[in-house]
Protein backbone atom coordinates (compact mmCIF):
# COMPACT_ATOMS: atom_id res chain seq x y z
CA UNK A 1 0.00 0.00 0.00
CA UNK A 2 1.40 3.54 -1.17
CA UNK A 3 0.76 6.81 0.43
CA UNK A 4 -1.52 7.47 -2.30
CA UNK A 5 -3.93 4.79 -1.34
CA UNK A 6 -4.26 6.42 2.14
CA UNK A 7 -5.55 9.94 0.59
CA UNK A 8 -9.20 10.41 0.89
CA UNK A 9 -10.74 11.75 -2.31
CA UNK A 10 -12.09 15.45 -1.71
CA UNK A 11 -16.21 15.65 -2.35
CA UNK A 12 -16.82 18.07 -4.81
CA UNK A 13 -19.19 19.99 -2.77
CA UNK A 14 -16.20 20.82 -0.36
CA UNK A 15 -14.23 21.50 -3.01
CA UNK A 16 -17.00 24.30 -4.14
CA UNK A 17 -17.67 25.54 -0.78
CA UNK A 18 -14.29 25.85 0.04
CA UNK A 19 -13.75 27.96 -3.63
CA UNK A 20 -16.80 29.94 -2.64
CA UNK A 21 -15.38 30.81 0.80
CA UNK A 22 -11.90 31.73 -0.43
CA UNK A 23 -13.61 33.47 -3.20
CA UNK A 24 -15.29 36.28 -0.46
CA UNK A 25 -11.87 37.24 0.12
CA UNK A 26 -11.10 38.00 -3.67
CA UNK A 27 -11.76 41.99 -3.12
CA UNK A 28 -9.54 42.53 0.06
CA UNK A 29 -6.84 40.31 -1.61
CA UNK A 30 -6.69 43.07 -4.80
CA UNK A 31 -7.09 45.91 -2.46
CA UNK A 32 -3.95 44.52 -0.27
CA UNK A 33 -2.36 44.15 -3.52
CA UNK A 34 -2.46 47.80 -5.18
CA UNK A 35 -1.61 48.80 -1.31
CA UNK A 36 1.44 47.07 -1.36
CA UNK A 37 2.04 47.79 -5.16
CA UNK A 38 1.66 52.23 -4.27
CA UNK A 39 3.75 51.89 -0.67
CA UNK A 40 6.64 53.36 -1.51
CA UNK A 41 8.08 52.49 1.50
CA UNK A 42 7.07 48.35 0.77
CA UNK A 43 10.62 46.75 -0.26
CA UNK A 44 10.75 46.82 -3.87
CA UNK A 45 10.21 43.06 -4.09
CA UNK A 46 7.22 43.28 -2.44
CA UNK A 47 5.93 45.85 -4.74
CA UNK A 48 6.93 44.14 -7.89
CA UNK A 49 5.13 40.84 -6.64
CA UNK A 50 2.27 42.98 -6.34
CA UNK A 51 1.89 44.00 -9.31
CA UNK A 52 3.33 41.07 -11.11
CA UNK A 53 0.10 39.31 -9.15
CA UNK A 54 -2.27 42.02 -10.44
CA UNK A 55 -1.13 41.99 -14.30
CA UNK A 56 -1.01 37.80 -14.08
CA UNK A 57 -4.44 37.51 -12.71
CA UNK A 58 -5.95 40.46 -15.08
CA UNK A 59 -4.37 39.70 -18.07
CA UNK A 60 -2.79 36.42 -17.55
CA UNK A 61 0.50 35.61 -17.27
CA UNK A 62 2.99 37.46 -20.17
CA UNK A 63 4.54 35.14 -23.07
CA UNK A 64 7.86 34.83 -24.35
CA UNK A 65 7.68 37.23 -27.05
CA UNK A 66 5.80 39.80 -25.78
CA UNK A 67 5.67 43.28 -27.70
CA UNK A 68 7.09 45.76 -25.36
CA UNK A 69 4.19 48.26 -26.82
CA UNK A 70 1.46 45.79 -25.73
CA UNK A 71 2.94 45.42 -22.12
CA UNK A 72 2.75 49.13 -21.84
CA UNK A 73 -0.68 49.37 -22.96
CA UNK A 74 -1.11 47.09 -20.09
CA UNK A 75 0.33 49.11 -17.20
CA UNK A 76 -1.75 51.98 -19.48
CA UNK A 77 -5.18 50.10 -18.37
CA UNK A 78 -3.74 48.95 -14.67
CA UNK A 79 -3.38 52.62 -13.76
CA UNK A 80 -6.38 53.68 -14.72
CA UNK A 81 -8.01 50.44 -13.04
CA UNK A 82 -6.79 51.58 -10.06
CA UNK A 83 -7.50 54.90 -10.44
CA UNK A 84 -11.01 54.33 -10.84
CA UNK A 85 -11.08 51.93 -7.98
CA UNK A 86 -9.40 54.34 -6.04
CA UNK A 87 -12.34 57.19 -7.00
CA UNK A 88 -15.03 54.47 -6.52
CA UNK A 89 -13.42 54.28 -2.87
CA UNK A 90 -13.21 57.38 -2.31
CA UNK A 91 -16.89 58.25 -3.07
CA UNK A 92 -17.95 55.39 -1.08
CA UNK A 93 -15.84 57.35 2.04
CA UNK A 94 -17.89 60.23 1.34
CA UNK A 95 -20.99 58.96 0.89
CA UNK A 96 -20.47 57.01 4.20
CA UNK A 97 -19.56 59.96 5.74
CA UNK A 98 -22.30 61.84 4.80
CA UNK A 99 -24.37 59.23 6.05
CA UNK A 100 -22.83 59.24 9.28
CA UNK A 101 -23.11 63.52 9.33
CA UNK A 102 -26.58 62.72 9.60
CA UNK A 103 -26.93 60.19 12.14
CA UNK A 104 -24.77 61.73 14.69
CA UNK A 105 -26.70 64.71 14.26
CA UNK A 106 -23.72 66.94 14.46
CA UNK A 107 -22.26 66.04 17.63
CA UNK A 108 -18.56 65.46 17.96
CA UNK A 109 -17.23 61.90 19.64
Amino acid sequence: MNAEDNQRPVAPATVEAFRDLVRAYTTLAIDTLVEVMRNERAPASARLAAAEGILDRAWGRSKPGMDPDAALDFVDVLQEAVAIRTRRHQQEQADDDADDGGERGGRRH
